[in-house]
């Protein structure tokens, strides 16, 4: 993931909205359902790694 975020560096907006969508749709983090319901629930998030 660290590549593909130095390699948008050099890409103007368009381009790399292009490259990022397919990534952004092929990571899916338990911890980042855990930030949103937490955030929705006004508690703190309990984070496991995953």
């Amino acid at each position: 993931m660290k590549r593909q975020i130095y390699t948008g560096l050099n890409l103007d907006h368009e381009a790399f909205m292009a490259f990022a969508a397919p990534l952004m749709q092929e990571v899916e983090i338990k911890d980042r359902q855990e930030g949103i319901r937490a955030f929705l629930e006004k508690r703190a998030p309990n984070f496991t790694g995953e």
